[in-house]
């Protein structure tokens, strides 16, 4: 069929913070101020490979191709508006929507964008889950691809391009013409053999920024067939027909990142697979030939991969080592047996710790997945759980602040159900306020901690640890930096107590959890926030006699 509109755009959001009770689960969202951090954090670097990946498979078959990304590219909604009315061979324009931060900008953008009347299609896991709702609020939005997006957006190309019906295509949600939402029935799952390797569109406008990263994400397989209540990927799983697992080409995983490391300079891999071991017979084959392909390329890499604690021995460590994977995430999630069987983890509490001292003995970097408490959690299951990390040296980890937070509730997660709340959704005027409101009242899911010696818990706790973190991790860099451009005299007196404190604070952060636990428990309510905040503040004052705020308020007088 001779497509006449052969152009697609994609346009990946801006990430908007959505406000949450604690301030680390706040202060997530890549912002104009962090994308330069790109260059050197792993953990804060999202490329978007699912875009990605559609767009190297519609240009294979011979469709032009435009991603924008006007967050990195720091372009305006005007630039991006100015060139889809200067190019006359769009068929449709599609947004990625992944998580709830890109929903705000999604919305208001697209909104602008529609003034040129071009289709509009959202797609991305959040939009997956969230299709009706979305369609109920924003009636300028054609239509939503639902799961996996290749096969869809390629169908959406000939129809569309060539004036041709559109919503009859399979993995489609929409609206029609009586304003009705109807859900077409699921797309199949794409042959993996038949997606070439994602565009790495990225990348390129990082080195147009002059942001040389040294960082690029793979997939090596697709989908997840557990059960886990919080999370979405077994749930996206189930968007397309067909295996909820499946892996790719060993050769064309190696080529890739062989080419990777030649063309970009890349020499860490992060692996985003839900879980990169995988299923089946030939697992060890699997994990054999991308080990092989690595070491026969010499290739200088570090790769970051997540397993299930189920899936691993002592003998696939050493082989992952040999790789070249030195950081491991392993989805612990809890130390306490009753919270695992409530989440449907599928494992026992001494397969966690038998995971752990695995991953240690073979000398391998640990990033424990864990979650500290749900809304169902006893005092007794926190304070398991605490004891449980430090029996299990896990606050040790580099990564000791995000042992301490709540369950978080996604949607499309079997969890959703259970905290789902009645909304009553109508559309909304594509203006900031409204958008906004909409975009919080929607995402944000509220729970009541049911045990009120946890909640009171986490009351005083939660404020503790997030200060912490917040001056590790963010205020002082910067505070630093201003101290040295003024060559304050105070700032090496400064750097040797904040270098101790730094050291020591994952043991001062668990003694003053262990307190808070043993006052919750025993102890009058009526003044243990007080109680813990002053032993807490002792303990800081040993470092800083006079409290962090200050210290650093007097490095630039």
């Amino acid at each position: 069929m001779c497509i006449r509109k052969s152009e697609v755009v994609f346009i990946l959001p801006r990430e908007n913070t959505i406000s949450h009770s604690s301030y680390r689960q706040s202060s997530d969202a890549i912002t104009d101020k962090t994308i330069s951090a790109l260059s050197n954090n792993f953990e804060m670097f999202r490329e978007p490979l699912g875009l990605e990946s559609i767009a190297a498979y519609l240009r294979q078959r011979n469709l032009n191709v435009k991603i924008f990304f006007p967050l990195a590219q720091e372009i305006e909604d005007e630039e991006i508006i100015e060139y889809i009315r200067s190019h006359d061979k769009i068929s449709f324009i599609g947004f990625s929507v992944l998580f709830d931060r890109h929903l705000e900008d999604a919305l208001l953008l697209s909104a602008k964008v529609k003034q040129t009347g071009i289709p509009i299609f959202f797609g991305g896991a959040l939009a997956s889950f969230a299709a009706r709702e979305i369609l109920t609020v924003a009636p300028w939005i054609d239509g939503i691809v639902i799961g996996e997006g290749e096969e869809t957006c390629y169908n959406l190309c000939e129809a569309v391009g060539t004036g041709s019906e559109w919503r009859n295509i399979k993995g489609i949600c929409y609206r029609d013409n009586e304003g009705e939402i109807n859900m077409n029935p699921l797309a199949d799952k794409i042959d993996l053999e038949t997606v070439p390797p994602p565009s790495r569109d990225f990348l390129d406008v990082l080195k147009e920024k002059n942001i040389h990263s040294r960082i690029a994400t793979v997939y090596t397989s697709r989908g997840c067939p557990e059960s886990c209540t919080y999370c979405t990927g077994n749930r996206f799983s189930e968007l397309n027909k067909g295996k909820r697992w499946r892996s790719r080409n060993t050769k064309d995983v190696v080529n890739e990142i062989v080419w990777l490391y030649n063309s970009y300079n890349v020499n860490y891999i992060y692996i985003c697979d839900d879980n990169f071991i995988g299923y089946g017979k030939e697992i060890k084959t699997r994990i054999k030939d991308i080990v092989k392909g690595i070491k026969d390329n010499r290739l200088n890499v570090t790769i970051h991969c997540e397993c299930r604690v189920d899936a691993i021995n002592s003998e696939l460590l050493e082989l992952l080592k040999e790789g070249g994977f030195k950081d491991i995430l392993l989805g612990l999630e809890s130390g306490v047996q009753t919270m695992l069987d409530r989440w449907k983890k599928k494992v026992t509490v001494e397969q966690n710790r038998q995971a752990v001292r695995l991953v240690s003995q073979a000398g391998l970097n640990l990033k424990p997945g864990f979650i500290l408490f749900d809304g169902e959690t006893s005092l007794e299951e926190l304070k398991e759980n605490i004891i449980f990390i430090k029996e299990m040296n896990l606050h040790k980890s580099p990564h000791f602040f995000d042992l301490f937070n709540p369950i978080e509730v996604f949607k499309g997660s079997e969890l959703e159900k259970q905290y789902s709340r009645p909304l009553k959704l109508d559309e909304i005027m594509p203006s900031p306020e409204q958008v906004k409101l909409f975009v919080k009242t929607f995402c944000k899911y509220e729970y009541t901690i049911k045990d009120a010696r946890v909640r009171l818990f986490w009351e005083t706790v939660s404020p503790i640890i997030d200060r912490a973190d917040y001056y590790i991790n963010y205020k002082v860099f910067s505070v630093l930096m201003d101290a040295k451009r003024n060559k304050s005299k105070k700032l090496i007196p400064f750097l040797g107590l904040y270098k101790k404190w730094k050291n020591d604070i994952d043991e001062v952060l668990l003694k003053t959890i262990f307190y808070a636990i043993d006052r919750v428990e025993h102890n009058n309510r009526n003044k243990i926030k007080e109680e813990i905040n002053t032993y807490y503040k002792t303990i800081e004052e040993k470092y800083f006699p006079n409290g962090i705020e200050t210290a650093i308020a007097e490095l630039n007088v």
